[in-house]
């Protein structure tokens, strides 16, 4: 696990310990926080430094494999392509492709003058997209010539414009909220409102959002549908998460109560809860537990979703931050608000 934390400070953790693996110190990072990317077979941990260069890491051994070098303008997003070659954005708009095995650069294109702010493979992973600050997105063939720029229009007010839909949509903050364009058909979606999302979750190209009146709308951006779930026998929902698979979905509330939510059927399954303030929530990979914590005591507990059965997890000594199941389901971690990660 690869944690980013306020100042600065990179830590890389080993979840099953717990322990800390490594721990990269604030001056080492880019300022505002590191950007972060693992390789498609989480082999690889790439990121950029406080210089402006890219430095790659091995995530079993956290040894440094390759530092690329410092460049004026820095380097400001990363994405690794399927084939393996390591892509960096920088500040003037410019994008390089680095070879990883042989520390080479490959390419270097010439940009639009506003900074790279996300990088992603197209849907085939020929290609690669590329968003800047102003708002535009381009799209290149292997060779690097634009094959599609189009234009998302921002404001004073559009913050955070991140890659979505292999690149061809754009998620943005704006006035009216969370915005989800599609250039290419001309589709600009308001997915919720400013100040009425009450919790939100995210699986693939599938959003989970909260509203007020315990309504979760589900939303499909690759088909463009939006589904409303109007029964949630939940009184304020105020914590979302899905399974691995996105099959489930998993509600706590204000109150002493948790849901499952089948998300192809929209069955919803209620249970009770042994503490208030269920934020947060987990779904184990085959929906049969649920995770919750408590985000007002140092009250952690594992409910079986369709029985009676409660685990309680001792030893916290503050209110919970995360919860989150293994694979196997055998392992629990959760994270404390006292700095511990306890399984």
């Amino acid at each position: 696990v690869a944690e980013s934390l306020g100042d600065g400070t990179l830590r890389l953790w080993d979840p099953l310990g717990p322990r800390i693996l490594r721990t990269i110190e604030p001056g080492e990072l880019a300022p505002g926080g590191p950007c972060l990317r693992y390789s498609a077979d989480g082999s690889r941990l790439a990121g950029i430094d406080s210089r402006g260069a890219i430095a790659v890491w091995d995530a079993r051994t956290w040894a440094t494999l390759a530092s690329f070098p410092p460049l004026c303008p820095s380097a400001t997003a990363l994405a690794w392509l399927p084939s393996g070659v390591l892509a960096g954005g920088y500040e003037d708009g410019s994008v390089r492709l680095w070879d990883f095995e042989r520390r080479d650069l490959l390419a270097a294109w010439p940009g639009s003058g506003a900074e790279v702010v996300d990088l992603s493979p197209t849907d085939d992973g020929a290609g690669l997209a590329t968003l800047s600050s102003d708002g535009t997105l381009c799209h290149r063939s292997p060779g690097g010539s634009p094959e599609s720029v189009l234009r998302v229009p921002t404001g004073r007010s559009t913050r955070d414009l991140r890659l979505a839909l292999g690149g061809r949509a754009v998620l943005s903050d704006e006035e009216e909220g969370c915005v989800l364009t599609e250039p290419a058909r001309g589709r600009r979606v308001a997915l919720v409102e400013r100040d009425l999302c009450r919790a939100r979750t995210s699986h693939r190209d599938t959003v989970a959002v909260a509203l007020p009146g315990d309504v979760i709308q589900i939303h499909d951006l690759a088909r463009g549908e939006t589904r409303t779930l109007c029964e949630v026998p939940l009184r304020g929902i105020c914590s979302l998460a899905f399974s691995p698979s996105g099959e489930f979905l998993a509600a706590g509330s204000i109150g002493y109560e948790a849901a499952l939510i089948e998300v192809p059927s929209g069955r919803v399954r209620v249970r009770g809860a042994p503490c208030d303030g269920v934020r947060p929530i987990a779904c184990s990979p085959t929906g049969r537990w649920l995770g919750i914590g408590s985000g007002y005591a140092a009250d952690a507990f594992v409910l079986s979703s369709a029985g009676r059965t409660v685990i309680p997890l001792f030893g916290h000594t503050r209110p919970i931050s995360g919860i989150a199941f293994s694979e196997d389901e055998r392992w629990v971690v959760t994270a404390c608000r006292d700095g511990w990660l306890r399984t």
